[in-house]
């Protein structure tokens, strides 16, 4: 009896402990940050949650700029929140709600919603 309790414990650590830290969702799945994954086949196959994160791993000739809705739809940097060029971004996801991303690179319009 005394080892089904401990185990028990041990198991409702474990799912406080994931439900803390969060899930770590690598962005395009297989195929990356890149022009030829379909990135809005990918995210809506994903549940993101608050403390959450997601990767992003890209070449160098790419980049990862959060933006307002507005350059989101126009595919614009101009008014960027964040804007990260290191080839392996992780951002958490620290409060509910829509962010944007795009690939900054001129004709290089990869975004995710």
């Amino acid at each position: 009896m005394a080892t089904l309790r401990a185990f028990t414990g041990l198991i409702t650590i474990a799912v406080l402990l994931r439900a803390a830290l969060g899930a770590d969702h690598v962005v395009g799945g297989a195929g990356g940050w890149e022009l030829t994954t379909d990135l809005s086949s990918w995210a809506s196959a994903e549940t993101f949650k608050t403390g959450d994160t997601l990767t992003f791993s890209y070449g160098a000739q790419h980049s990862v700029i959060e933006v307002p809705k507005a350059d989101y739809d126009s595919c614009s940097s101009t008014n960027a929140i964040n804007s990260y060029t290191d080839g392996n971004t992780v951002i958490k996801l620290s409060s509910p709600g829509t962010r944007h991303f795009i690939c900054g690179t001129a004709g290089h319009c990869i975004v995710l919603c």
